[in-house]
């Protein structure tokens, strides 16, 4: 999943549930949930709402260090060597001018 692709929504799901059954087995154990068992469930799910933060903290903080790293990284087109003058012209390679950058200077189009 390097090339930006994300998960399917139903492998979140998957995961969460997992994740979520696993915990509160582990607390609980094989017992069912009755009036007698509720602190144990309320220590399970409090368990799993600190581990899903953690994680979602840790994610802010890697999308963080990425947009930060991409931010750092020359555009694709300079970093091979394949700087284009069309493209410094506010060109695309297939010919379309650069809207924004005609209607700010008020030049024609090329």
């Amino acid at each position: 999943m390097t090339d930006g692709a994300r998960p399917h929504p139903a492998f979140a799901i998957l995961v969460v549930t997992s994740v979520s059954a696993f915990v509160r087995s582990l607390v609980m154990g094989a017992v069912k949930i009755e009036p007698a068992t509720l602190p144990l469930l309320l220590e399970s799910i409090r368990l799993i709402a600190g581990i899903f933060a953690g994680l979602c903290v840790a994610g802010v903080f890697v999308s963080l260090a990425r947009d930060a790293q991409a931010r750092l990284r020359p555009p694709e087109s300079q970093r091979a060597g394949k700087w284009d003058d069309s493209l410094a012209e506010g060109r695309s390679e297939c010919g379309f001018t650069g809207h924004v950058r005609t209607a700010i200077s008020g030049a024609s189009n090329p």
